[in-house]
């Protein structure tokens, strides 16, 4: 699993104490709140990111998956190094498999058994 390493985060003193006393009340460390805190915006984010990805494709000229190489490897503005860069990389994700599990969900609900109508027996 990738570490990332925060040195320090911004928050009011009241913040702070309020992730003090839910990670208390939970059994649980200030670090472990906050990486569930990440887990559940990214769950509940994600195909929004995957959205203005594509949107950000779209304006550049590339695919996703350059899109994606870019914002992670390197920093906006990017200039036509970059960019030329990037499509020469191997895919880090695929948006197809980013978005194929939320997108099967929503477009494919759990099928409920058909109930026939009395009258028509």
């Amino acid at each position: 699993m990738a570490k990332l390493g925060i040195s320090s985060l911004e928050m009011s003193q009241d913040e702070e104490d309020w992730l003090r006393v839910i990670a208390n009340l939970n059994g649980d460390t200030m670090k472990s709140i906050l990486t569930h805190s990440w887990r559940g915006h990214l769950a509940s984010r994600k195909q929004h990111y995957v959205r203005k990805i594509d949107y950000l494709a779209r304006s550049l000229g590339v695919s996703w998956e350059t899109a994606y190489i870019l914002l992670l490897q390197k920093n906006q503005p990017f200039s036509e190094a970059d960019i030329e860069w990037a499509k020469s990389q191997d895919p880090l994700a695929i948006k197809d498999q980013e978005l194929s599990c939320d997108y099967f969900r929503q477009n494919h609900p759990p099928k409920q058994e058909q109930k026939i109508d009395d009258d028509r027996k």
